[in-house]
């Protein structure tokens, strides 16, 4: 194999392997993200056990930030403690997931309620947080990626992360093998030419 050729070839393999592993999963992560949420306002979209959340309030900065896309998973209620971050439906507004630093554990009835507060604020939130209400703990975040998600949800993000990343290396592709095509047919040619002049010094 030639080496521009060879050259080709890996370069058209990294093309395609940036967008399968990184540009194809993240506009599906975000699909799943908005297709789920539209469906059942209550359900929130699980990724292999992990409820991916994009934040959108700086209540928790500096440890989680606008924009950060953070994971949380489903845990047995007993085993939450004080400094723990859970992610919970908003008591005050059944529509709204909140994710804040649990300050206290109060057991009334058998039954355990979180009082939580937001880091930046250091102030406590006005309503504690039923048990049944919690979603998960805090476990880890990707920096900023969930605004990457929120635009990549909408009609311009959808032509800019998935159609042209995708036609890119389709034509790059394209035009890759529709050049080798050329070289193999002027090879040909020559071969020819050279066979050609061959017959006549016989």
């Amino acid at each position: 194999m030639k080496a521009k050729e060879k050259k080709n070839k890996i370069f058209t393999v990294i093309l395609w392997s940036l967008f399968g592993f990184i540009v194809l999963p993240l506009f599906v992560a975000s699909a799943l993200i908005a297709i789920q949420g539209n469906a059942n306002k209550k359900t929130v979209p699980s990724l292999f056990g992990y409820m991916p959340m994009i934040i959108t309030s700086g209540s928790m900065q500096p440890k989680i930030n606008v924009g950060d896309l953070i994971f949380s998973k489903e845990v047995d209620i007993a085993s939450i403690t004080e400094e723990n971050i859970i992610s919970y439906w908003d008591p005050s507004n059944p529509n709204k997931i909140v994710t804040h630093q649990v300050d206290d554990i109060i057991i009334k009835d058998g039954k355990r309620y979180f009082q939580t507060v937001g880091i930046f604020t250091g102030s406590e939130d006005t309503a504690v947080v039923p048990e049944a209400n919690v979603l998960g703990i805090y476990t880890f975040k990707i920096p900023l990626v969930g605004n990457i998600m929120l635009f990549a949800q909408s009609p311009l993000g959808l032509v800019m992360f998935l159609l042209i990343p995708l036609g890119a290396v389709l034509v790059y592709d394209t035009l890759r093998r529709q050049k080798q095509q050329e070289q193999k047919e002027e090879e040909i040619l020559k071969l020819k030419e050279e066979i050609k002049e061959l017959k006549k010094g016989e």
